[in-house]
């Protein structure tokens, strides 16, 4: 009987798991704003606020008239938008991948999706908020509330990046505008990886009489507490125009939907990096991410993988977001 020689045969063998390729982070953005509570079941949702000032009368006699202070009322309105998404998975992929990727798909519409979320906070933060009385009323982003692209500069440029001046005249900013800095409203700066790598060459940030944390030691992306402040990091990020004075942040016109980022449909490569405290933003979720796997009878019982999603959000304070544009290239 014949022997086969086994000693030259290679086989090829297959993970039997996914792995992920790079893919733009998002749901970053929903931890830094307040949730909407209460009845959501409608498509526009109206926010009372009210808003008191000045100072208690002084008592002038036992038996006075009864006080009476002015308080000022107005709404905010909010519109959601309802998403969704699906992939079609074709059982002859099953067949050449080896692997059941039905679950990996869920995740990455999950992940889809909340790109999309950031970048409605976004515009929501920077763009003009519906109010008035019937919340009908457009209500700009407040250009006072814009620090000057040039802070902060380097001898001879115009523009710059993110650096400690920017933060500074940032956080007093707030404190001008009556935003109360304590525990349950630090303000977080939303950054892209370009102000982190300029913050890292910041010698105010870096030096250890400035900065209590050894930046050496916290981490690569992580920039730690500085100026009583959170930061967050992240490509999904808008734009604003040359002057660093507007933004360009129409979530139909200035998203690229093919990447999940913002489009810099100005060519300034300005980065229109912006703080905010929780309070600034309220953000609306109904339904909140829904997936399903299933099957198609239209496609030959093909496996499909959908994902659903509401939300919608609007500024409700001008006062709590600060903006402050980033020169990609300072100059």
């Amino acid at each position: 009987m014949a022997t086969t020689d086994i000693s030259n045969l290679n086989a090829t063998g297959f993970d039997r798991a996914l792995l992920r390729t790079v893919e733009t982070r998002g749901g970053m953005m929903r931890p830094l704003v307040r949730l909407a509570s209460g009845d959501l079941y409608r498509e526009k949702g109206i926010y009372p606020r009210i808003t008191s000032s000045g100072l208690p009368q002084i008592k002038t006699n036992r038996f006075g008239d009864s006080p009476v202070s002015e308080q000022t009322y107005s709404n905010r309105s909010v519109t959601r938008r309802d998403y969704v998404d699906g992939i079609d998975v074709d059982r002859s992929d099953l067949n050449r991948m080896v692997v059941d990727p039905r679950n990996e798909y869920v995740t990455s519409l999950a992940q889809r999706m909340g790109r999309q979320e950031d970048i409605a906070i976004q515009a929501a933060a920077l763009g003009a908020a519906q109010g008035g009385n019937l919340g009908a009323t457009s209500e700009p982003f407040d250009t006072n509330n814009i620090i000057a692209v040039g802070t902060g500069a380097l001898a001879g440029n115009t523009t710059a990046s993110l650096n400690y001046e920017k933060i500074k005249k940032t956080i007093s900013t707030f404190m001008k505008n009556d935003v109360m800095l304590d525990a349950g409203e630090r303000p977080c700066f939303v950054i892209t990886p370009y102000e982190w790598d300029a913050l890292m060459d910041d010698d105010k940030y870096i030096n250890f009489d400035y900065n209590k944390n050894r930046v050496v030691n916290g981490g690569s992306s992580m920039i730690k507490d500085f100026l009583g402040a959170d930061y967050i990091v992240t490509n999904i990020i808008p734009y604003m125009n040359t002057a660093g004075t507007g933004f360009n942040v129409d979530q139909d016109v200035d998203v690229d939907r093919a990447t999940g980022k913002w489009s810099d449909t100005d060519v300034t490569a300005t980065h229109a990096c912006f703080a905010m405290v929780k309070s600034a933003v309220l953000h609306e979720i109904k339904p909140d991410i829904i997936t399903r796997i299933t099957e198609r009878a239209d496609k030959q019982f093909q496996p499909y993988v959908f994902a659903e999603m509401g939300f919608g959000a609007v500024r409700m304070e001008e006062e709590k977001v600060i903006a402050l544009p980033c020169a990609q290239t300072p100059a």
